[in-house]
């Protein structure tokens, strides 16, 4: 049967002409009052659809169905009616609520006579529910009345259900390849097809069936073809089916199969979809925090007087890419870190350090890691997921620790080859057991060879001498002999033989060298400790040498202080920080003492012997140390490193040495609002919008640009971590405005201080009219400086027929994804 089309009339006739330019000027009058009037603003769809409904009859096109168009996110432009000729045109950019989108877009048809049902897809022809891009033209359906000697057509789309609702979205691509397969009641096979189409049009298929029979339509998606994402054909599942208008979801059962129940001759049916799903492999998130050194252990024994060192790791085993990957450790804020991005397969690695609790066995603490992870495709895509992973690390804290002492007995006549005897009594001193190795680690610079040990119970001594448990170690918890496990504290007991020349008084110096171990004897990654006793053997008659006189003692010590504005310099209004430990340590770095500020910052250590020593501050959380060395005057300065220490200082005898000060100070922040300036007079107020999405560079005081931020929803921006110091910052003016209240002027920032009064205002500087209908020279130029001009410029522009476009940046809706 031939098919009459009526000719296309134009999009607007100069009626429509006028009555567009009033939508129009009241969509600016609207974007004045920043109302939402369900009107296109800039930035928004614009193109159109056009396309025709018509009978397969020779018989004009049919007026009266309504069509509306639909873009992904549900939003619709208002529906349009068909003409008498049977054509409509859709202005993508009449949208009822929330503007449209970019395409592609779902177009629906509805309200025919119900003796009127769907033809055959084809050329020009499609169902009831079509899916176009912007500027689609000859979006048509074609009607026809039933036909006892036509056959019965079925069929419609597989498409790709990329968020699992069940529902052919706008933006959801056809599946092209699948193979379909034809089956009547009986299960034979009576026709095969595969799915195909271009574009918008991909995943069609369509059988021709006898009326008043059953039949079965089966999908197999082993064959499909050009799937986005590289999606594997063996990912693909059904959807969930039947969830809403017939002609939008999905009719398979579980066994991708669509059971089509008889039909009356010409009644063919387009709303048989086929809706599959593909869910991505998550990425895996993997953190470990390991005490460095331990061969992969995050539990290890510790040094209660040393930091303690660990390596944080973290890696993304894919396959997807993680971004905002944020390591957080409350027990230990020095190993946190993030955020950052981790592609598949990538790892960040990182050291810390942390003085062990003072008082406590142990340390014992979860590192957590978290990142966003977006997926390509399926039911959580256009939604960020949060991937996590935890790991337990923990250390035991000790202080292992040996004593020695020594005593002697020696032949008091002269003679050559005077027998001296050396008695060293070893105790472990600690709270954990000790290898002494071999007889070499406890040394004499008198006797080359020290003799077997005699293990027996020393007179006057509170502990059982000896290797207790004969297992070389000296135990320190257990108590071999009575098994009471009380801390038993092993006392080891060694003999020394030297013959000397009777040169007079002879002083002996031991020392005891101990490996802090398990009590099986194996490592646990601490330092040796050692210890020295010195004895003096009388052997000869003479006089003894004049006693050395005694050496004055020396000090060492100054102040902590506040650096409130950064610079490294000791300045009158700036005062000490109290509570803070400060160190002692000798040349090999072994902490001699502790000590702490008084309420003005001061510390002192005192009555010490002439040698090399150095400070180390214990820097409190939250605080950072100053720039060392600034200025001419040493007095005054900071004498610290980053890390809190100073270098090695000579004191000598009697010296009083108070130069050492260590400057601390406080992370500041800088930031504001960006907003809109709608009065233009530099000054925010309470009814003037907030501005997201704008970019504000952080400037120094040498001119750098040091950081970047951008404003959120409320227009806020803020940035962290600062140094104290002079700043500015620099918005990037987005297209169409300028700065109302210019470049902020350079701010100065104290310790600890959080400024949020960087305020950045925008104005919009110009309205541009233009009408079709008025002569180029006539058009009019203004700057829109109040509400009554937008009044009264919407008053004219309906009045005179025109158009208006406001020239500047959309201050838009910024969708946000959830963390």
């Amino acid at each position: 049967m031939a098919v009459k089309r009526a000719a296309a009339a134009p999009y607007h006739t100069p009626i429509q002409r006028r009555a567009a330019s009033g939508i129009t000027a009241v969509a600016l009058l609207a974007s004045g009052l920043g109302l939402a009037a369900g009107l296109q603003l800039a930035g928004a769809a614009s193109g159109t659809v056009t396309g025709a409904v018509f009978v397969d009859a020779d018989e004009p096109g049919l007026s009266g169905v309504e069509v509306v168009a639909v873009d992904a996110a549900g939003n619709r432009t208002a529906p349009v009616a068909t003409g008498s000729d049977g054509t409509y045109a859709i202005d993508l950019g009449a949208a009822v609520g929330e503007p449209l989108g970019a395409g592609p877009y779902r177009v629906e048809f509805a309200g025919w006579p119900d003796a009127l049902h769907e033809t055959p897809l084809g050329p020009g022809n499609g169902s009831s529910v079509q899916f176009v891009d912007a500027n689609a033209t000859d979006v048509s359906l074609r009607l026809s009345e039933p036909d006892p000697g036509a056959p019965v057509f079925i069929g419609n789309r597989v498409w790709l259900d990329r968020n699992g609702n069940g529902v052919q979205d706008a933006d959801e691509p056809g599946i092209n390849g699948v193979t379909v397969q034809l089956l009547d009641a009986d299960g034979a096979v009576v026709e095969t097809t595969e799915t195909a189409g271009e574009g918008t049009s991909a995943g069609g298929w369509q059988f021709a069936i006898d009326a008043e029979t059953a039949y079965t339509v089966r999908f197999d998606t082993a064959t499909a073809t050009g799937l986005p994402h590289d999606i594997a054909p063996a990912e693909l599942e059904v959807t969930t089916p039947t969830v809403g208008d017939d002609r939008l979801d999905s009719d398979l059962d579980p066994a991708a199969d669509i059971a089509v129940s008889s039909r009356r001759a010409g009644e063919s049916d387009h709303s048989l979809d086929a809706g599959f799903v593909a869910v991505p492999d998550a990425p895996v998130l993997e953190v470990e925090k390991l005490v460095t050194g331990t061969d992969g252990t995050a539990v290890a024994w510790y040094d209660a007087t040393s930091p303690i060192e660990y390596t944080v790791t973290v890696t993304n085993e894919g396959p997807g890419a993680l971004t905002d990957v944020i390591v957080d450790d409350p027990a230990t804020p020095a190993c946190a870190g993030g955020p950052f991005d981790l592609a598949a397969g990538e790892t960040q690695r990182w050291s810390c350090r942390s003085d062990p609790p003072h008082g406590v066995a142990g340390q014992d603490n979860v590192v957590r890691a978290s990142g966003r992870w977006e997926p390509p495709y399926g039911p959580a895509f256009g939604r960020a997921v949060t991937i996590e992973d935890s790991y337990d690390a923990g250390v035991r804290i000790v202080s292992p620790g040996v004593g020695v002492d020594a005593s002697v007995v020696a032949s008091p006549r002269r003679g050559d080859g005077v027998e001296v005897t050396y008695t060293y009594e070893v105790v472990n001193t600690g709270d954990v057991d000790l290898d002494l190795g071999d007889q070499a680690r406890l040394a004499d610079d008198t006797c080359d060879t020290i003799v077997d040990a005699a293990f027996h119970p020393t007179a006057g001594s509170p502990y059982n001498v000896g290797d207790l448990d004969a297992d070389g170690i000296l135990d320190v918890e257990a108590d071999a002999v009575d098994f009471d496990d009380s801390l038993a504290r092993e006392v080891w007991q060694f003999r020394c033989v030297a013959v000397v020349d009777p040169l007079g008084p002879l002083t002996n110096t031991v020392t005891v060298l101990a490996t802090p171990v398990e009590p099986d004897g194996s490592g646990i990654g601490l330092s040796d400790v050692s210890k020295q006793d010195s004895t003096t053997a009388r052997i000869s008659e003479s006089a003894e040498p004049a006693p050395t006189p005694p050496t004055e003692p020396a000090s060492i010590g100054d102040r902590v202080w506040h650096d409130i504005d950064g610079d490294g310099v000791q300045d009158a209004d700036e005062p000490g920080v109290g509570e803070v430990e400060v160190d002692l340590l000798d040349a090999d770095e072994v902490v001699v003492t502790r000590a702490t500020t008084d309420d003005a910052g001061a510390f002192i250590f005192d009555g010490l012997g002439p040698g090399r020593y150095q400070l180390a501050v214990h820097v409190p959380d939250g605080w950072d140390v100053s720039p060392a060395d600034r200025g001419a005057d040493d007095t005054v300065d900071s004498d610290v490193s980053g890390e809190g220490q100073t270098p090695l200082t000579t004191l000598d005898p009697g010296e009083d040495d108070t130069s050492w000060a260590a400057g601390l100070l406080q992370p500041a922040s800088l930031g504001g609002r960006v907003w809109l300036d709608a009065d233009a007079d530099g000054i925010r107020t309470d009814d003037e919008s907030d501005i997201d999405g704008v970019v504000v560079r952080l400037v120094d005081a040498d001119g750098e640009v040091i950081a970047s931020a951008t404003t959120d929803q409320g227009g806020a921006y803020v940035f962290d971590g600062l140094a104290p110091g002079r700043y500015r910052v620099e918005p990037v003016t987005p297209t169409g405005m300028q700065v109302s209240s210019g470049r902020t002027a350079p701010l100065v920032l104290r310790s600890g201080e959080r400024d949020l009064t960087a305020d950045v205002g925008f104005v919009i500087p110009t309205v541009v009219l233009s009408s079709p209908e008025v002569n180029t020279a006539t058009q009019l130029a203004i700057t829109g400086r109040t509400m009554y001009g937008l009044f009264g410029l919407a008053a004219l522009l309906i009045g005179l027929g025109g158009t208006a476009q406001i020239m500047g940046d959309r201050l838009g809706r910024r969708e946000r994804l959830a963390p």
